[in-house]
């Protein structure tokens, strides 16, 4: 599997855990998370794999580089 596959099962994963837990009542970002706005994925990742959590309306969403591309 590419890594690209595999950056977005694990976000989908993980995407689909937060909105299980938000269901579950006790589900929010843990404090420590740091979470920008979408002009945060304008500049490049600076290492290969590094993730980005980035606020979208009322959502989280995870993104992560691939230097190779």
């Amino acid at each position: 599997m590419c890594r690209h596959a595999q950056a977005y099962d694990a976000a989908l994963a993980a995407k689909k855990e937060a909105a299980a837990a938000s269901q579950q009542g006790g589900g929010g970002l843990p404090d420590n998370l740091k979470v920008e706005d979408a002009s945060v994925l304008l500049q490049p990742g600076t290492k290969d794999g590094q993730h980005k959590y980035v606020r979208e309306g009322g959502a989280c969403w995870v993104y992560a580089w691939d230097v190779a591309k």
